[in-house]
């Protein structure tokens, strides 16, 4: 009897731990910093800006995305959303970015604990027959974030 009481208790702690489903650390214990990129040492992480997305490119689309993301640290990055997105393009080339950059290259302990951060991208053309900036178009952009990174391109205007 005491040897089927125990194997009984035995298998109800495997189902319950097997009934559990753990969130991850990173979205429960994250503490929000959205700013937190524009501080060294993160200003130094090597953050290429993502390809002007072709389907804009091609409509002549300006705008910008924020996403949000999870850091942690073991250099991991999770939990990517698109916070406010001008066009669809734009939220996804965003989130690629994100996902490519090189976060374990910082040092290890940079972090004590996951932070959950964002970083706003501006998309806009430069011209070059009426001098058109990106940084006077991107002040119309509404999307929110200090940490911000742009995609610029080009237009060569054929006389």
């Amino acid at each position: 009897m005491d040897r089927r009481l125990s194997l009984a208790a035995a298998l109800l702690v495997v189902l319950n731990g097997c009934n559990a489903t753990p969130e991850s650390a990173s979205a429960v214990d994250a503490q929000p910093q959205p700013d937190l990129l524009t501080q060294a040492p993160w200003n130094q992480l090597n953050r290429p800006v993502p390809l002007y997305p072709i389907e804009a490119a091609r409509a002549f689309e300006t705008g910008c995305a924020t996403v949000a993301y999870t850091l942690s640290p073991d250099g991991s990055v999770s939990d990517i959303e698109v916070v406010q997105q001008d066009n669809r393009h734009f939220g996804k080339a965003a989130k690629g970015a994100v996902r490519r950059w090189d976060w374990p290259s910082l040092p290890q302990q940079t972090l004590q604990q996951p932070v959950r951060v964002q970083t706003r991208f501006d998309f806009c053309f430069e011209t070059e027959r009426d001098g058109q900036r990106c940084d006077a178009l991107t002040e119309t952009f509404t999307c929110p974030g200090k940490d911000r990174l742009a995609s610029i391109a080009s237009v060569k205007v054929r006389p």
